[in-house]
C-alpha cells in the first residue's frame, strides 16, 4: 500500500459517494455520445479536476503530471521517456462486439495535443527493429473509426519487440476482450515499466526513446457488489515466450512497486487493499497450467535491483 493510501485511511464512505456520482456522470456522457474534450482542454495538470468519462475514481495517479484525454481513453504521458507511462480506458460488451472500424487505412501520427518538438514521429521507430507496439489496441476501439484512429496517435505507442507484440501481448489483448464480454463492462490499464535502463535507445541521440524491458496490464471488473468486485495484474517482460498468460500473474501492489503508480487511489480502502494484495486466477476463470502462476514475491526486488 502506498503512503497516500495510508493517509487516506478511513475515507471509504466519501469515496463510495464519488463513486456513484462518477457511475452517473459516466452514463450520461456516454447517453450525449461521448463528444470529445477540445484539444485545448486535451493536456491537464493531475493536481486539477480529473473527472474523465465520468470515471474520476478509477484513474491511477499520474507521475508526471501530464495527462491527454480522448474521448475513450486517457494516457498520462512521460516526456522524459517519450511513450505514456500508463493509459486507462473503460472496455464494455458493445464495444467488442460491435465493431465497424477496420485499420488497413490508418496510419500512425503525432499528437498534435503535446508540443511539436515533443512529439514523437513515426519515422523515429523507422528501422528501430521493434514495434508501434499499442497500449490501446485499435481493435478495443473498433466500435468506432474516430475512436479507432485515436489510438494511432504516437503517444499510444511503445516499442515492444516484435515478437512480443505480436503474440503473448497479442494474446493477452485478446484476453480482454474476452473478459469485456463476459463481464460486460472491465476497465484497464496498461503501460511499460520505465526502469532507469532500458534495452536499448533510438534513434542514437540525446532525445532518443528508450527500449523498456517489461510491461504490465491491470483489469478491473467493479460492476458487481462489494463481495463481486475482483482485479487481476500481469507482468510480462518484453521478449518471445512460450508461458502461457496465467505464468504472468502478479499482485497490483507489486507493479505500485515497479512503477511508482497508485492504481485505484479512488476505491474504499478496503477494497482497494483486497483487490491489490492478492494474485489470484481463479477469479477470473483461467485454466491452471504446468507452470502454475509464477508469481515470486521477491521477483521484484531482484527487477529493481538489477534495472537500477
Amino acid at each position: 500500500m502506498s503512503e497516500e493510501k495510508k493517509l487516506n485511511a478511513g475515507g471509504g464512505n466519501k469515496k463510495i459517494g464519488g463513486i456513484i456520482v462518477a457511475i452517473i456522470l459516466g452514463l450520461l456522457y456516454f447517453m450525449n455520445g461521448g463528444e470529445p474534450s477540445n484539444n485545448s482542454d486535451a493536456v491537464e495538470n493531475v493536481e486539477g479536476q480529473m473527472i474523465y468519462n465520468g470515471l474520476k475514481n478509477y484513474l491511477p495517479t499520474s507521475t508526471t503530471g501530464q495527462l491527454i484525454k480522448y474521448p475513450y481513453y486517457t494516457i498520462s504521458y512521460s516526456e522524459k521517456h517519450k511513450q505514456a507511462e500508463w493509459v486507462a480506458y473503460k472496455l464494455t460488451r458493445d464495444m467488442v462486439e460491435n465493431t465497424t472500424a477496420e485499420r488497413g487505412h490508418l496510419s500512425f501520427k503525432k499528437d498534435t495535443n503535446l508540443a511539436p518538438n515533443k512529439a514523437i514521429k513515426s519515422s523515429d521507430y523507422t528501422k528501430s527493429g521493434y514495434d508501434r507496439g499499442h497500449l490501446v489496441p485499435a481493435q478495443d476501439m473498433a466500435f468506432s473509426a474516430q475512436a479507432m484512429k485515436e489510438t494511432f496517435f504516437m503517444s499510444n505507442v511503445s516499442p515492444q519487440d516484435k515478437r512480443f507484440n505480436r503474440g503473448k501481448w497479442k494474446a493477452l489483448e485478446n484476453q480482454t476482450r474476452d473478459w469485456a464480454s463476459k463481464y460486460d463492462e472491465i476497465y484497464v490499464i496498461t503501460g511499460p515499466v520505465l526502469t532507469k535502463r532500458a534495452i536499448k535507445r533510438f534513434p542514437k541521440d540525446k532525445k532518443s526513446i528508450p527500449v523498456p524491458h517489461s510491461y504490465f496490464k491491470i483489469i478491473l471488473d467493479f460492476t458487481g457488489n462489494e463481495d463481486e468486485v475482483k482485479a487481476i495484474a500481469f507482468w510480462l517482460r518484453n521478449q518471445e515466450t512460450d508461458i502461457p498468460l496465467s505464468g504472468f500473474v502478479t499482485t497490483i501492489d507489486e507493479i505500485e512497486e515497479l512503477t511508482g503508480i497508485d492504481f485505484f487511489p479512488g476505491l474504499p480502502n478496503d477494497i482497494e487493499d483486497k483487490l491489490e494484495s492478492r494474485a489470484r486466477i481463479d477469479d477470473w476463470d483461467m485454466t491452471q497450467d504446468a507452470y502454475g502462476v509464477s508469481f515470486d514475491p521477491t521477483m521484484v526486488k531482484k527487477f529493481l535491483e538489477e534495472e537500477n
